[in-house]
């Protein structure tokens, strides 16, 4: 819920939101964040961010996003 804000308020230039496709199309239709500052991925998926390796997993818990 707070990334779309820490993201803008950010200082870095190389600053990116990891989050699945659905939740990055959420972010860039509704909250406006352009698609250079995300990272979508799906589970079983990993992306290599030269800093370090991010590998998705399946989780089974609920969460939140404000909007409609």
């Amino acid at each position: 819920m707070h990334a779309p804000f820490l993201i803008l308020a950010g200082k870095r230039e190389e600053k990116k939101i990891v989050c699945t496709s659905e939740v990055g199309t959420y972010y860039e239709l509704f909250r406006k964040i352009p698609p250079t500052y995300l990272a979508k991925m799906q589970a079983g998926g990993t992306k290599d961010f030269g800093f370090a390796k991010i590998t998705m997993v399946k989780a089974d818990h609920p969460s939140t996003v404000v909007g409609p």
